[in-house]
């Protein structure tokens, strides 16, 4: 399991490889099939699945096509832990 630190300042710590990674360096370990588990730094909270939904839109802007409406229109109306 790969341990990420989230800092006030907004930057990303991996504990395991001692160095600061960016989202696209997330987004690396997942397609290469590896856990991911993100930790606000100051409380201690698991914020893995909104830092991966920034690595899906971080991607999403730069290539097409969008996910379709009706995918993010159903990921919302979930709503409760599907978007924690």
């Amino acid at each position: 399991m790969h341990t990420i630190k989230k800092y006030a300042n907004r930057k990303l710590y991996h504990t395991n490889q001692k160095q600061y990674i960016t989202l696209d360096g997330i987004a690396k370990l997942v397609q290469d099939g590896e856990a991911v588990q993100v930790l606000d730094n100051e409380s201690g909270e698991d914020i893995t699945a909104s830092i991966l939904a920034q690595v899906v839109l971080q991607a999403r802007g730069r290539s097409t096509p969008q996910l379709p409406t009706h995918i993010l229109t159903g990921l919302i109306q979930v709503g409760g832990d599907t978007l924690n």
